[in-house]
């Protein structure tokens, strides 16, 4: 099912084709962050419709180890998602950020586990003294998506670099998600932009 999902990528993207790509990227980083943060406030039941169109579209084999991500700065929330996941025997990890490395490790987390604050600040990690392990699927944030399952960032290069790594170890599923708000377009990238698999929104899935 696709939820008609193309109506919502906008026309209006933001973006002149006689910038330069690091300009572009800041322009639409600029615009999707308010839409996000409006798009967070109008609909608090985002995540629970989220919740139920992944677990109607997105089939994972059993017992898969799935990266999560603690939200910040307005992302949409996976909590009732991961809580489904967890419920349905799968396990779930969280990223990590290692001082000194550009890639993300990932640490396991069982409900009611702490966590602490990581390097970067505002994200929340587990522990260093919890299992470190390798997903075979990643739920990823972003700030704006496309047609191509090109995503935007912060701009650190950590999801990009960390999913061409895993890409080249085994074969790992990158779902995005967020608001339906977010799509666009064209989302600016390069040979370093990594693709997602699929994206998953509160109003629909698609598929590149």
């Amino acid at each position: 099912m696709r939820y008609g999902l193309r109506a919502f990528f906008v026309t209006n993207n933001p973006m002149s084709p006689a910038d330069d790509l690091s300009s572009l990227k800041k322009s639409l980083r600029s615009t999707m962050m308010a839409r996000r943060f409006s798009a967070g406030n109008n609909r608090p039941d985002a995540s629970q419709k989220l919740r139920d169109v992944f677990l109607s579209n997105v089939s994972l084999p059993p017992a898969s180890l799935i990266a999560g991500y603690c939200p910040c700065r307005g992302e949409i929330d996976p909590a009732p998602l991961v809580g489904a996941l967890l419920r349905a025997k799968h396990r779930v990890c969280l990223p990590c950020v290692v001082r000194g490395s550009a890639l993300l490790s990932f640490r396991e987390w069982f409900p009611g586990s702490k966590l602490v604050q990581g390097p970067l600040g505002s994200v929340f990690e587990p522990p260093d003294t919890a299992p470190s392990v390798t997903p075979s699927v990643l739920l990823v944030p972003l700030l704006a998506f496309d047609k191509k399952g090109k995503r935007l960032g912060y701009g650190g290069g950590y999801y990009d670099r960390t999913l061409a790594f895993l890409r080249r170890q085994h074969r790992i599923l990158a779902v995005g998600l967020g608001f339906s708000e977010q799509a666009v377009a064209a989302v600016p990238a390069d040979e370093n932009d990594e693709p997602l698999d699929a994206v998953v929104t509160d109003a629909g899935v698609f598929w590149p």
